[in-house]
């Protein structure tokens, strides 16, 4: 959290606590399921750096996990607005990675 988030939040943030966990229990499963995923996710990428891989490869692969948001979205969440520019986006990522590592 960056400094001016820390001075500026008390003053936006009126009741902070009621707030913060007002929804925290809907849809609890997905919200453990995406955390833990996260936490794979920060784990594999510092292990490939561990492990000897370039910086520029090993991240480039990191970020290419919004090209898997997007097939994840068009197939499983059904999402069929836009599909054709989103395969587009998702093969531009793609092909970026590529010419990167």
């Amino acid at each position: 959290m960056s400094l001016p988030t820390v001075i500026l939040m008390p003053f936006v943030v009126t009741n902070a606590k009621q707030n913060l966990f007002a929804g925290w229990k809907k849809n609890l499963f997905e919200k453990l399921t995406i955390s833990a995923l996260s936490i794979v996710l920060i784990y594999t990428f510092v292990w490939g750096l561990k492990f000897g891989g370039k910086v520029g490869a090993v991240n480039a692969i990191f970020q290419s996990v919004s090209a898997l948001a997007v097939i994840v979205g068009i197939f499983i969440l059904k999402e069929r607005r836009l599909v054709v520019q989103k395969i587009i986006g998702g093969l531009l990522i793609v092909v970026g990675v590529a010419l990167l590592i």
